[in-house]
């Protein structure tokens, strides 16, 4: 709620930073999960070097991503290609008609 939160902002250019993270397929080692079920995520190490903001540190090295906060990064990633997409169906309309 509004009533909770304060220096609320718009996402600005930060949710462009999503086009430079790796998305990965892995398996963990058998000491920390199951070995033979495929995951998909992100590596810690990586997005600390992108994205400091989204990661979890333990004895301050990179343990984990915060995947919770993802979603509202592609969702304004998401809004603003949309956006692009309506201004690049303008245009080509315009040309159509202009060949008309």
């Amino acid at each position: 709620s509004l009533r909770y939160k304060e220096n609320i902002q718009d996402i600005g250019d930060t949710s462009e930073l999503i086009n430079k993270l790796r998305p990965v397929k892995f398996r963990y080692k058998p000491e920390y999960g199951n070995s033979s079920e495929t995951q998909y995520g992100l590596i810690a190490e990586e997005v600390d070097q992108v994205m400091k903001d989204l990661v979890i540190y333990k004895n301050n090295q990179p343990e984990t991503v915060k995947y919770h906060f993802l979603k509202f990064l592609i969702l304004d990633r998401l809004q603003k290609l949309n956006k692009e997409v309506v201004v690049i169906d303008k245009e080509v309309d315009l040309l159509l008609n202009k060949e008309k």
